[in-house]
């Protein structure tokens, strides 16, 4: 996804997205991440409403409207 976005990102950007997923997966968030994309994968699927701050509980909210 990183390479496809950025096809001509510098070697800073590369190793601030190595040390933000270095601190991600330090601090075990790896899973919490990986549901939440998934999460919101599904809703645009779905032309379900989503908006990223406060991730589930927006989520939940905009799905049973």
């Amino acid at each position: 996804g990183f390479q496809q976005r950025y096809p001509d990102a510098s070697a800073e950007k590369i190793e601030r997205l190595n040390y933000e997923l270095g601190v991600i997966h330090t601090m075990g968030f790896d899973t919490y991440f990986l549901i939440v994309w998934d999460l919101i994968d599904y809703a645009r699927r779905r032309d379900i409403c989503i908006c990223t701050c406060n991730s589930l509980i927006v989520l939940r909210r905009s799905w049973r409207r």
